[in-house]
């Protein structure tokens, strides 16, 4: 079994360590681990690659500061990335968190689709469901249940200090991650599966 997962970090920061650790345990079952990651890494004994280079993440960053875009920068990175990915041929992509300036998702989604690679995605945030923000308990927010717009948290990660461009993203990751049919979606915690179950 070839196993490849993605994640802001490698073997560091809460979810790089939760990636290691899952890395290691394929290992040990004789599989084959591949870790791709953002910005942090450490030593692993999983293999590594990294997606982009601080340019690129500069470049992602500042398209989400001024656009509010945040996962549809690095488009070359992730176009590079994909053709590394096409050599290792896995059997599972296990992603994680793919938000943090440095992977384009519609470009990562179109591949998977491309290819029917089945996906494991462990939801360590609310991101993925948002059209912007990474948490909103802070505010009870449930505009995610429906529809993001005016969004209340627009300078909060992933900031954006000029537009707020929450309605478009929640509709393009909408229609972008639920367009596969093989993603077993994963939740940390019993409080995070129940707003996964809400979610679109």
């Amino acid at each position: 079994m070839r196993i490849l997962q993605i994640d802001l970090a490698c073997n560091a920061l809460s979810t790089g360590r939760i990636v290691e650790g899952i890395g290691k345990e394929v290992l040990l079952a004789s599989g084959d681990s591949y870790v791709a990651y953002g910005r942090y890494s450490q030593p692993s004994q999983s293999i590594s690659i990294r997606i982009g280079n601080h340019l690129d993440a500069i470049f992602h960053l500042v398209l989400t500061r001024l656009f509010d875009k945040h996962g549809l920068g690095s488009r070359r990175a992730t176009k590079e990335f994909i053709k590394i990915v096409t050599m290792i041929k896995p059997d599972i992509i296990h992603l994680h968190d793919i938000h943090g300036y440095y992977l384009n998702y519609p470009v990562l989604f179109r591949f998977i689709k491309e290819h029917r690679i089945p996906v494991v995605w462990t939801h360590h945030s609310c991101w993925a469901f948002t059209g912007h923000c990474a948490h909103f308990d802070k505010i009870d927010c449930i505009k995610w249940k429906t529809l993001c717009q005016d969004c209340t948290l627009i300078r909060d990660y992933p900031a954006s200090y000029f537009i707020d461009n929450s309605k478009r993203n929640y509709l393009k990751k909408k229609s972008i991650f639920t367009s596969i049919d093989r993603i077993e979606n994963v939740a940390v915690s019993k409080w995070m599966e129940a707003l996964i179950r809400e979610s679109f």
